[in-house]
């Protein structure tokens, strides 16, 4: 929307998608030590919260994989009060 029409890619989204299938990249997917059940049991009321939550310790996951359980709930911890 930003390009005047004259130098618009128009097919440049759909280059780019083909060009993703062909690097074969594959994405972690985090495995949180807590979940949102863990942070209810913890007192967290259903709600944002828990995903506020759960996005620090996936933050704190992507620093470091090896991320322990007692580590992800110190994070909860922190954002608890």
């Amino acid at each position: 929307i930003a390009h005047a029409d004259a130098s618009a890619m128009h097919n440049q989204i759909e280059k780019v998608r083909e060009r993703l299938k062909t690097l074969d990249i594959q994405v972690q997917k985090p495995i949180l030590p807590i979940n949102g059940n863990d942070l209810q049991e913890m007192g967290v009321k259903k709600g944002p919260q828990i995903g506020k939550i759960l996005a620090a310790v996936t933050d704190a996951w992507f620093e470091n994989p090896n991320i322990t359980r007692e580590q992800a709930i110190a994070i909860a911890q922190t954002m608890l009060w």
